[in-house]
């Protein structure tokens, strides 16, 4: 491979970074806008919800294992469908809406605790979202990679070595989310 082949796509794998990082805060702003869109007594019945689920949910009697349990069925649920979306030959748009539907589903939940919690809502969203996130971005990146960015078929994947890579960092995903996070949460109420 000539040294200019490289550099074309190099330069096409930073362009399609580029293109999720725009799709993720086009739904940032999208979810903003949508919230912000809704009218006074739409907010205020959003807020009244959110105030009866926080309020029956207290984070140090949350049944650990029933929590792992449905944390598993919801985080691998997405990760299968990443997957799935890597399978077709639309791959990079698919990835894409997922993403902005990451950014929006984000921006709809900040604006919810801002509503409910005002300056503290910040280390309320960052409480939700510790220690978990950080495996959670990696392993979205990681199959948007492979697929999107390296274009791995699924004929490819049968490396074991990346299905035991993913397994392992998706049981730790879930353990944090599970047994650590509402610790963090319980700090924050």
């Amino acid at each position: 491979m000539e040294v200019a082949d490289v550099d074309k796509e190099l330069h096409f794998y930073d362009a399609k970074k580029i293109w999720m990082i725009v799709f993720f805060l086009a739904g940032i702003i999208v979810g903003t806008f949508c919230f912000n869109g809704l009218n006074s007594h739409e907010q205020t019945k959003i807020m009244i919800y959110s105030d009866y689920v926080a309020g029956r949910i207290k984070m140090d009697n949350v049944n650990k294992i029933s929590l792992f349990r449905y944390v598993s069925i919801y985080r691998i649920k997405e990760i299968l469908l990443l997957v799935i979306f890597g399978m077709t030959q639309y791959r990079f748009a698919l990835h894409a809406g997922y993403i902005f539907y990451l950014g929006m589903k984000n921006s709809i939940l900040l604006s919810i605790i801002t509503a409910a919690y005002g300056k503290r809502a910040i280390f309320y969203f960052v409480g939700l979202l510790l220690p978990q996130i950080f495996i959670y971005v990696y392993i979205l990146c990681y199959i948007i990679k492979l697929f999107d960015l390296e274009q791995i078929s699924y004929r490819s994947m049968g490396k074991t070595g990346k299905v035991i890579y993913i397994t392992i960092l998706y049981l730790l995903m879930c353990i944090l989310e599970a047994f650590v996070n509402p610790f963090f949460i319980s700090m924050m109420t």
